[in-house]
């Protein structure tokens, strides 16, 4: 499964990352919600987590954002 990962923790997401990898998948993890929202316009992945809160843009809005503009 490839994984977008979206956290601005870093040691959190590198924790996440390394789970996930473990696991089987591929994980690619952004910082800010604008390199999120470019990686989701530009590859295909199955499945998005995302941090609710970010420096840049929150959660709900990075959710409404995709549901408008990707299948």
């Amino acid at each position: 499964m490839y994984i977008a990962l979206l956290e601005d923790d870093e040691m959190q997401a590198r924790h996440i990352q390394l789970w996930l990898e473990s696991a089987g998948h591929t994980c690619t993890r952004y910082a800010t919600a604008k390199a999120f929202m470019d990686a989701v316009a530009r590859k295909q992945f199955d499945l998005l987590i995302f941090d609710w809160i970010l420096p840049d843009l929150n959660g709900d809005k990075v959710l409404v954002r995709v549901r408008e503009h990707h299948d």
